[in-house]
């Protein structure tokens, strides 16, 4: 064999075990297909019922996908209106029903999808009455609601103290609608002391009650408002005696002097009215009345009875009475009545003591004795 032919055949031999080398070095990855990833899916949440001006929480876990971001729209009258995140919150200032709407993004696709809830806001309006008067209660934001039930709750430093008070006979009508009233239920009109430390004309006599409903929306949501009541009693203005006079006394012109004279007492009449100003249906209405016609007789009959006389109007105040017209002589005659009523009321002032002390020995002992009492402040 020629040399040239050797050197080729063993080229070739090198050549062949390079390729054997190579073939076995090499590795093959298998082709997988590519899969994008799931569109998210938005979850907004159940649906909700809250009172107004209370914080409402939001919560989207149960919405899936990756690389999320979480934006919400809370409708109308929120506080916020929008929101981020996954449990955000806000509060509403108005009552009713409105649309809640989540969306939630895939940052790095782009792909979003949206849920909505709705959130009634509900409330009830504050009342504030006189002890005995009806006052009425409605739901406000309700009106999906299906089942109504109303009560109501005792302030819990009034006890029930049968010496000092009564337990109210509060009754709903209807019981089961959106809109209820209360009539003559006789509440506590103050906690149970006879002689509270603050009695008196400037003391704050009120009470202030829960007023609960209790509703259910469909869906079986059932959800409780409240509000509440403030009970007041008239103390100043619970009861008054009012004095004056009615009628006009007799003018004419005197021909000789040409002046406008008063000539006589014409129909001058006192007037005396006692009021009471509690309603009727007021568990303080008797008390009130007894205390008032007390002093009614004081003034009409008794140890009153010689201050706002017509006799001393008359005597001292109008017959002398003069002006150039009859237009004068009216004003004059007006001026005179309010002058005299002005002149009795502070003469009156240091008999006062005496006349609400014997007005209060007759009032004192009706019930209820918690309000409207002496307390002391008349002592005998």
């Amino acid at each position: 064999m020629k040399f040239s032919s050797m050197l080729r055949i063993l080229k070739n031999a090198q050549l062949a075990t390079r390729s054997t080398a190579r073939s076995a070095s090499t590795s093959y990855t298998p082709y997988t297909p590519y899969t994008p990833p799931s569109p998210p899916v938005a979850e907004a949440g159940s649906d909700q019922i809250v009172s107004v001006g209370d914080t409402v929480n939001f919560d989207g876990l149960g919405s899936t996908g990756s690389n999320l971001s979480y934006s919400w729209d809370f409708g109308t009258d929120a506080t916020p209106a929008t929101g981020r995140g996954v449990t955000p919150s806000c509060t509403y200032s108005t009552h009713g029903a409105r649309t809640v709407t989540l969306t939630v993004r895939d940052t790095v696709t782009g792909a979003q999808a949206s849920d909505t809830l709705t959130v009634t806001a509900v409330s009830i309006m504050s009342q504030t009455v006189n002890d005995g008067e009806s006052v009425k209660f409605k739901v406000l934001g309700a009106e999906r609601a299906t089942v109504f039930s109303w009560d109501w709750e005792t302030p819990s430093e009034l006890g029930l103290n049968p010496d000092v008070g009564n337990s109210p006979a509060v009754v709903f009508s209807p019981t089961d609608a959106r809109e209820t009233t209360i009539d003559n239920a006789k509440w506590y009109a103050y906690p149970n002391r006879v002689c509270p430390s603050d009695a008196g004309p400037a003391a704050d006599k009120r009470s202030i009650y829960t007023i609960t409903c209790e509703m259910t929306f469909p869906g079986g949501i059932s959800f409780t408002a409240d509000s509440t009541l403030t009970v007041n009693v008239p103390w100043v203005l619970a009861g008054f005696l009012q004095i004056g006079f009615s009628g006009s006394p007799t003018i004419a012109q005197n021909s000789g002097t040409q002046l406008w004279e008063v000539t006589g007492r014409g129909t001058i009449q006192r007037i005396v009215r006692s009021q009471t100003r509690v309603p009727a249906s007021s568990q303080f209405y008797a008390k009130v009345q007894a205390h008032e016609q007390v002093h009614h007789n004081q003034v009409n009959t008794g140890l009153a009875s010689s201050y706002y006389t017509i006799n001393d109007l008359w005597t001292n105040h109008l017959r002398d009475l003069t002006a150039d017209n009859r237009a004068d002589l009216e004003i004059l005659i007006q001026w005179a009545v309010e002058d005299f009523i002005f002149a009795e009321n502070e003469r009156i002032r240091s008999l006062l003591p005496q006349l609400k002390r014997a007005a209060y020995q007759v009032s004192d002992p009706i019930s209820p004795q918690y309000l409207y009492q002496r307390c002391g402040r008349f002592p005998a």
